[in-house]
């Protein structure tokens, strides 16, 4: 049996995840998207800061990274990627290396600063996002995604029992490597642990509605995982 949850996440501390860069006439501007990517926050579900198996291991300068899906099926627990719905944010300028000098990228004349200029979310931003567990949760948790971040998260959560449907339209970000097949969507973010899109049409759905204020419902509609070995 798995327990569906609605998370409300709110930031403490500082959460620095860029998720895009682009060069600009004084360096390189690293830009944060609205989505944060599930791998990180699932391990973090399960009580890790890395993957056990691994760690930061990388083989050719890649890092070694599992689908957040296989993270469920060893864990027991999984989160859909987080949006933001309120984003208190600060720019910062961190040189790539230490203090009081830059490091360069390329080399001779084709040379250039790496002066990271970070967009960071700050306390008082939340998060939402759908978490599925094979064993009953508590209604709050606090965790932290990853060891380079300082951002401690306060998750509070909300039993919802999703509809099944075939053939529905997407209103909110998923993981392409652990759904059912989707159609029409828009990737976001390339990562090794599956790319990131959102919108699109998915073959099977689950749809619930959440409170939105004191007035007005919510409706969200996310692709079915891929395997549902877990959830019967």
């Amino acid at each position: 049996m798995a327990f569906f949850y609605h998370a409300t996440i709110r930031v403490d501390g500082i959460l620095w995840y860029h998720t895009s860069a682009r060069p600009e006439s004084m360096g390189y501007i690293h830009l944060m998207l609205p989505v944060f990517h599930n791998y990180g926050f699932v391990l973090a579900l399960a009580g890790y800061v890395a993957d056990p198996d691994v760690g930061y291991s990388s083989i050719g300068g890649k890092t070694l990274y599992k689908q957040p899906l296989d993270l469920f099926h060893r864990f027991g627990i999984y989160s859909y990627p987080l949006y933001t719905v309120k984003a208190v944010q600060q720019t910062i300028f961190l040189s790539a290396k230490g203090e009081g000098f830059v490091e360069a990228k390329g080399k001779g004349r084709f040379a250039y600063p790496d002066i990271a200029r970070n967009t960071v979310l700050l306390p008082g931003s939340i998060l939402e996002t759908l978490i599925i567990s094979e064993y009953k949760l508590p209604s709050r948790l606090i965790t932290r995604i990853g060891s380079k971040r300082a951002g401690t998260l306060h998750i509070r959560l909300y039993p919802v029992t999703p509809k099944v449907a075939e053939n529905s339209r997407v209103t909110h970000y998923y993981n392409l490597g652990d759904v059912v097949e989707t159609s029409g969507g828009i990737v976001i973010i390339n990562h090794p642990a599956g790319d990131i899109a959102f919108l699109g049409t998915a073959s099977k759905a689950y749809i619930y509605s959440i409170n939105q204020g004191t007035t007005r419902r919510k409706t969200i509609t996310l692709p079915a995982l891929k395997s549902e070995r877990s959830l019967s």
